[in-house]
């Protein structure tokens, strides 16, 4: 997949061969504090909000910041592999690096191996029986949620800016241990808090959320050491609504989340595109994102 590029009907194309891939280099040995971090922040304006042309090769970027100790900067294109790929690669960055000696495995299989045979999957009793789970939800599924909108503010040329917090490993693996004793998956409290802060500004408070789901499924024994884009989206309905304790939506959230991944053979993207048919193509849009999740569990056959 790293010699991938995508026409403009949506297929991919893996070239046999590539030119000699080139890596920038940014001297900032002997620079003040002051410059290197200029420095380093300018890498970051560069790369992080790069579009790549995607019929052309390559879809990501590396750079080297030569410091008091080197530090590699990378950019990718998510068409070419997802989070759980891009661990991967840098693993084994750190495999030929820190060994040299060392040979890689060569997987077995290829991605497209993998598209294949999930194509096929897509063509059993499992996805029609997913299919009809969804069809029967969609004429009650809530809209996206309806924050308060600055029309005020300029749309052109935006960037994203990340807002975080920190958690040590001790305070995590405590939060998960809560999280667990009570019956929910971590993943699960880390949504419902976030669903309750939307319906705090949202107008309305049952919604439907947007969920980037890392779905490699366990279609083949070396699945997990192959590259390659394997998100799948799900739409999740919050009924903030109805009331209870946090927990008491955080349960209502587990369940109905495990309940669609049962079924999600039949994408986000499926249901998207039939509440498009069923309103003639508008007000489908579910803009509100989640992408903390992984799902590697079975899927129905």
């Amino acid at each position: 997949m790293l010699r991938v590029t995508m026409d403009t009907d949506g297929y991919q194309q893996v070239a046999e061969t590539v030119p000699e891939f080139q890596v920038k280099v940014f001297d900032l040995r002997d620079r003040s504090e002051e410059e290197i971090a200029d420095g380093r922040r300018d890498i970051k304006l560069a790369m992080d909000h790069r579009v790549y042309d995607t019929r052309r090769w390559p879809m990501y970027a590396v750079a080297i910041s030569r410091e008091s100790g080197d530090i590699m900067h990378f950019s990718m294109e998510f068409a070419v592999a997802d989070w759980t790929s891009i661990w991967h690669l840098l693993y084994e960055f750190e495999q030929i690096y820190f060994h040299p000696e060392k040979e890689l495995k060569q997987p077995g299989i290829t991605f497209r191996d993998y598209l294949i045979a999930h194509k096929k999957l897509c063509c059993g009793s499992g996805f029609f029986r997913d299919r009809e789970y969804w069809l029967k939800r969609i004429d009650i599924l809530p809209k996206a949620p309806e924050p308060p909108v600055n029309k005020s503010i300029v749309t052109e040329n935006v960037r994203f800016s990340h807002e975080n917090i920190k958690l040590s490993k001790p305070q995590w693996d405590h939060f998960c241990e809560i999280a667990r004793s009570l019956g929910v998956t971590s993943s699960t409290a880390v949504m419902t808090a976030y669903g309750a802060v939307l319906a705090r500004w949202s107008r309305n408070k049952s919604f439907c959320l947007n969920l980037s789901i890392l779905n490699r499924l366990p279609l083949h024994e070396e699945v997990n050491d192959i590259v390659g884009d394997f998100t799948a989206g799900s739409l999740l309905e919050m009924n903030m609504d109805q009331g209870g304790s946090f927990l008491d939506m955080a349960l209502r959230t587990n369940r109905r989340l495990f309940d669609d991944l049962d079924h999600r053979l039949f994408t986000g993207v499926n249901v998207l595109r039939e509440l498009q048919k069923k309103n003639g193509g508008k007000g489908s849009l579910i803009d509100r994102k989640s992408t903390r999740l992984n799902s590697s569990h079975p899927a129905g056959s």
